[in-house]
């Protein structure tokens, strides 16, 4: 079990940190891209157990799908063969850019240090990493035939551990 204090103390994001009662999302909190103009709506469930992150993952299914037909709804009519495209680029410091977007694993950080023909440093967090961190809390007390819904519900990518 991961109770709302400890996934705030651990670092875990993304449905890891919701299902564990914390209603934060990137999408809602700071919203970027088009999600400004939808109608989305952030889900929470205050279990912090394995059939509380598969629930509150099925049910962010449910809204990505919802928020899908509203898109397809808000999209403008016409050949889009031929129109510009708007790049948004992300506010520069000191040739310096960070970025923070909601993955379907939580949050991941992307940082970039600017060179001239390509960047000097760039560095991603990858929301697994945090979230296996905490695998070491959530499987205390537990057996080890229970670590496979464990590190199934944190729906960790090993690939995206190394990075």
């Amino acid at each position: 079990m991961l109770t709302k204090d400890d996934a705030i103390g651990l670092g875990v994001s993304g449905p890891v940190l919701r299902a564990s009662g914390v209603d934060y999302d990137v999408r809602a909190n700071n919203a970027y891209y088009f999600y400004k103009e939808l109608n989305f709506r952030g889900m929470v469930l205050n279990g912090g157990d394995c059939f509380s992150r598969y629930r509150l993952r099925v049910m962010e299914m449910r809204e990505s799908i919802r928020l899908v037909r509203e898109a397809f709804r808000k999209m403008p009519g016409g050949d889009p063969s031929g129109q510009m495209v708007k790049l948004r680029m992300p506010p520069v410091k000191n040739n310096v850019v960070a970025v923070s977007r909601e993955v379907p694993r939580g949050e991941e950080l992307m940082y970039m240090v600017a060179g001239d023909q390509k960047p000097y440093r760039l560095a991603i967090r990858s929301p697994v990493f945090i979230n296996l961190h905490a695998l070491g809390h959530i499987a205390k007390g537990h057996r080890l035939a229970d670590l496979y819904p464990i590190l199934g519900s944190l729906d960790v990518v090993m690939a995206d551990v190394d990075r």
